[in-house]
């Protein structure tokens, strides 16, 4: 349970110098992560008109979150944003609760999670939060809330951790997938897919999605291991690929992928933006080297 210190073990250590340099300076500079909270959306939708539907965007770098009408466009304002005293610090992953009407988000830097009411606005305290040295959690960047069994699942630096999703304060994870046998390495997007109890977690840094049982605890090997790479995909040896974005589609039984590629540089310097951005389309049981169904991508995107 106590992943802090597993983390710290010689076999976990980071030996690539840029793979870690790179993640710290890619964070802030991510497509900003948003949950769109309406019928159909991860968050258990409300079901109520496209009048309600929200969009909810972490800002990494304003230590904010910002509310928009689903139905925006163009340089409009948010309708409301949960402001920067809240406990929010380089605020990355977002869940919207609609069931329970909460707000979860993970901060990567005070390695916490902060829940809010959906509601909220301005500088309010969070309903709860969970953050400590018991709770192992080291610049967390994913967080799923699995509301049919009332669980958080979050992503951090090399393990998946679970705890009660009311829980608060320094408490200690009810489950963590941890080890050399999981496949992790610096993991970000999570989805949980309830209808068949699964864990499906993008690692960027190896190029791969893992998949594990949804229950999985310790040092567990992926059911399967799906690499992001596609072999048709060129001209771009000497630059570092981010994969973070991650979501499956049940009915249709398919996952995507948001995959984006950053120049390569031997020192920390500033990255402007990504020289590709796509969105691929796997089948969601894909296993080895799949070849995309699809792959939204271009300057028309």
């Amino acid at each position: 349970m106590r992943g802090s210190k597993a983390m710290k073990s010689n076999s976990f250590k980071i030996s690539n110098w840029r793979a870690c340099h790179l993640i710290i300076l890619i964070i802030p500079l991510l497509p900003l992560a948003f949950l769109l909270c309406c019928k159909g959306s991860v968050g258990n939708g409300d079901g109520k008109s496209s009048a309600s539907r929200k969009i909810f965007v972490t800002n990494s770098g304003g230590d904010t979150v910002s509310v928009f009408d689903a139905e925006a466009n163009g340089n409009v304002a948010p309708i409301r944003t949960i402001g920067s005293r809240t406990g929010l610090v380089r605020p990355q992953g977002i869940f919207v609760d609609t069931k329970n009407d909460e707000i979860f988000v993970v901060n990567s830097v005070n390695n916490t999670i902060t829940v809010y009411k959906r509601t909220d606005e301005g500088d309010v305290s969070p309903l709860r939060t969970i953050g400590g040295e018991n709770t192992g959690l080291f610049q967390p960047t994913g967080i799923f809330v699995d509301t049919e069994n009332n669980e958080i699942f979050v992503t951090d630096l090399l393990s998946i951790k679970v705890y009660r999703r009311t829980d608060e304060g320094n408490v200690f994870s009810i489950r963590t997938i941890e080890g050399e046998n999981t496949g992790l390495f610096q993991p970000t997007g999570i989805f949980v897919d309830t209808e068949s109890n699964e864990i499906l977690v993008v690692n960027p840094f190896n190029n791969t999605v893992t998949v594990y049982g949804r229950t999985n605890n310790g040092n567990v090997s992926p059911l399967r291991v799906l690499s992001i790479l596609d072999p048709n995909d060129t001209g771009f040896e000497n630059a570092q690929r981010f994969s973070n974005g991650i979501f499956v589609d049940a009915e249709n039984d398919e996952l995507f992928i948001v995959d984006v590629v950053f120049p390569d540089f031997s020192s920390p310097v500033p990255i402007t933006r990504p020289i590709k951005s796509t969105i691929k389309v796997y089948k969601r049981t894909d296993n080895g080297s799949a070849i995309p169904l699809r792959i939204i991508e271009g300057e028309n995107t």
